[in-house]
């Protein structure tokens, strides 16, 4: 990482990667300051680093897999090393939650179910996933790796406020950033914003 140090690096400042980027920078005691931010769009990040526009660039699948169509093009750091950074998670709204809380309870089951039945069948899991995406079992297979799914046992871990890597100190870092960035208003109380299922 400390070798990007003013070099143009691609990202699209209004997404997930750049949050992304902010916690991988500070890993190693870094800030944006230390490169050469271009904001950019996902897809032309990684089609202009393909192209050596730039020198480095923040995306996701594809761009990822065809990083080493560039000559000495390769993947720097992934979500594989930081799996609770970026997140795809099941939402509803804070009205829903107080609502039909076993609708919410029979969706947090469900995706348990999902979880536990894909471990120790991955073949069919991988089909299952490439058919619902409309992809091919060989692009569904070069992005699994640096996905993490989390079952029960691993959300029980996270949603637990005795351990130091945990849901509510992630989601009250990503607050700060992005009122850092004037993009939320300052005073988000993330107490309200993440409720334990």
């Amino acid at each position: 990482m400390e070798d990007l140090a003013g070099k143009k690096v691609g990202i699209d400042t209004s997404s997930t990667e750049f949050f992304f980027l902010y916690t991988i920078l500070a890993d190693h005691g870094m800030t944006m300051d230390d490169i050469d931010l271009v904001d950019i769009d996902s897809a032309s990040a990684g089609a202009a680093f393909i192209t050596s526009e730039l020198d480095a660039a923040v995306v996701w699948e594809p761009w990822l897999t065809n990083a080493s169509q560039r000559e000495g093009g390769h993947v720097l750091v992934s979500s594989a090393e930081y799996p609770r950074v970026i997140m795809d998670s099941l939402v509803v709204s804070g009205d829903f939650y107080k609502e039909h809380p076993e609708a919410v309870a029979a969706l947090r089951n469900a995706w348990s179910d999902a979880v536990d039945y894909d471990l120790p069948n991955p073949e069919e899991g991988i089909q299952i996933m490439a058919d619902g995406l409309d992809l091919t079992v060989e692009d569904m297979e070069s992005m699994i790796p640096g996905v993490t799914f989390l079952g029960n046992k691993e959300n029980e871990e996270f949603f637990d406020e005795s351990n130091e890597d945990n849901i509510y100190a992630l989601v009250q870092t990503m607050a700060d950033f992005w009122v850092s960035q004037g993009v939320a208003d300052e005073g988000l109380d993330v107490s309200e914003l993440v409720l334990r299922p």
